[in-house]
């Protein structure tokens, strides 16, 4: 599967949407008292962590739905046979073909540019943590994951899409006595010979022999940032596990003094 649900944990974790705008004053004193617990819960050291956090899971949301799509677009002539069947007819033009084309041009030039945005914005996170541990285990763990020859490959794949063309495509209909199976194929050689591309994923493009199935190295790739940004979420909380519990602790407090406040039952 491609991305990650969202908020890995968050039923341990405050939200950001957990604190609003100030209501409306129900009394001359309540007002400025709301507006001073909430500028105290803003000021908190664990709602600012997790105010930084969920920026990184809304990109990581984002680039999940792109996955997801692609995916979905790639697969369906193999879970709809009729589909698969219409997208095979040799009939010139083939309306339905041309449109599953320009959906996979479209979702994976979505897939590969937030793939770009999911790094850049999570590099961000992690020069707020230099000098920590944190800080350490990332870089460590993302000199890992971009070592992987089919990471390598989707960089090359989202520069060359980016700044240069889409990747020339090949359909490849199979029936047999097993079954029926409809494939996009990729036409490595011209886009190795017209890109720069690093060694290792070079040589992923050059292994794939001259034409590269999309669909199972979408899902590949996925599964190695799933995962990453999985053990990511754990670290980040981890780090912060004292935050979050007195950030909780606080806005009880809050909370019960704001009901003691509506019975009356405080001298404030």
């Amino acid at each position: 599967m491609v991305g990650r649900e969202s908020r890995t944990g968050a039923d341990q974790r405050p939200s950001v949407r957990d604190v609003t705008s100030p209501a409306e004053p129900v009394g001359n004193n309540l007002g400025p008292l709301i507006e001073r617990r909430r500028t105290a819960l803003l000021q908190h050291p664990g709602f600012k962590a997790r105010t930084r956090w969920e920026a990184v899971e809304r990109v990581i949301d984002v680039h999940g739905r792109n996955g997801r799509a692609l995916v979905s677009i790639l697969d369906r002539p193999r879970q709809d046979v009729h589909y698969m069947l219409t997208l095979s007819d040799r009939k010139r033009p083939n309306a339905e073909l041309a449109e599953f084309d320009a959906q996979v041009d479209q979702h994976l030039h979505n897939y590969v540019a937030s793939t770009k945005t999911l790094v850049d914005h999570t590099r961000h996170l992690a020069r707020g943590y230099k000098g920590t541990s944190f800080s350490d285990n990332y870089e460590r763990r993302l000199a890992e994951l971009t070592a992987a020859p089919v990471v390598t490959m989707f960089n090359g794949l989202r520069n060359y899409v980016l700044h240069a063309a889409f990747p020339w495509t090949v359909h490849q209909l199979q029936i047999g006595q097993d079954g029926s199976d409809f494939r996009l194929l990729i036409s490595t050689d011209p886009i190795i010979e017209a890109w720069r591309w690093g060694a290792s994923g070079k040589q992923a493009l050059i292994d794939a022999g001259g034409s590269l199935d999309l669909l199972p190295y979408v899902e590949q790739h996925g599964d190695l940032l799933r995962d990453f940004y999985g053990w990511l979420a754990k670290q980040h909380d981890r780090m912060h596990a004292h935050e979050y519990a007195d950030l909780e602790h606080v806005k009880r407090r809050f909370a019960m003094e704001f009901e003691a406040l509506m019975r009356g039952t405080t001298d404030e």
